[in-house]
């Protein structure tokens, strides 16, 4: 790019830097629950043995009683799988900080028979009672959150002005939001896989996706070319530096 006006490389160089934000904040991060008959088997025999009058234990019990159970399970996607953005993740955060408790829509579950809104019930009990088992916890990891998603997009602001003005450094904003964005999404992916094995069930995935990947890796691309560029800047000026000063010696 040695004959490209200045002005185009500002252009693709935040051109890059945009699209890099918007694969880290569009990539979706997914939710996972594999042999979910065998889960949903061991739920409604978990609640069927309860002695509690609640809406879930008077269901599996009335579900054991009439020999209904196996069909029930049958119905059951074997595979059960939501998917939700980085950005979109940021307003589920909102909203449960807001009404403390995790609804049907938030995600993205729409049950169309009774099967289904029994397995959108248990999933959204086990959620819920979790999120408040571990309340303080999880409000940290909220905030936490929130707070690196601002933090993120303020850095890629700052390196795309200072790019404009032509700034040395202007790579480090870029790569250190990058980075935020990407380890954020790492933590928070294994950490929910963590806890949901640990506590709820032991094949339960959440994972992170390759528009991440591709993200961080054209932050790390780009402020490793934009830091080349000021690195060869800094020794044409100490050569520069230093050819200016030879005549006088001779002199």
């Amino acid at each position: 790019m040695k004959n490209v006006p200045q002005s185009l490389k500002k252009v693709f160089w935040i051109a890059v830097a945009a699209l890099s934000l918007v694969c880290l904040l569009t990539g979706p991060m997914t939710f996972k629950s594999e042999d979910t008959q065998e889960f949903a088997t061991e739920m409604i025999d978990k609640f069927a043995d309860e002695d509690d009058d609640t809406a879930l234990a008077i269901v599996a019990r009335a579900t054991v009683a009439a020999g209904l159970k196996d069909e029930l399970v049958k119905q059951v996607p074997d595979t059960l799988k939501v998917s939700g953005s980085y950005i979109s993740l940021y307003h589920f955060v909102s909203k449960y900080k807001n009404r403390q408790e995790v609804r049907a829509k938030d995600l993205q579950l729409h049950p169309k028979n009774r099967v289904q809104q029994f397995l959108t019930y248990l999933i959204l009990y086990l959620i819920n009672t979790e999120f408040q088992v571990h309340h303080d916890d999880i409000e940290q990891i909220f905030v936490i959150y929130q707070l690196s998603v601002w933090m993120v997009v303020i850095l890629y602001l700052l390196g795309a002005v200072l790019i404009i003005f032509r700034r040395r450094l202007a790579w480090l904003p870029i790569l250190l939001g990058g980075g935020a964005a990407f380890g954020c999404q790492i933590f928070m992916t294994q950490y929910m896989t963590n806890l949901a094995q640990r506590e709820v069930y032991s094949k339960i995935f959440f994972s992170y996706s390759w528009p991440s990947v591709v993200g961080f890796a054209l932050a790390v691309l780009l402020s490793c070319y934009m830091a080349a560029c000021d690195w060869k800047v800094i020794q044409e000026k100490k050569q520069q530096k230093a050819a200016n000063k030879q005549p006088k010696q001779e002199k």
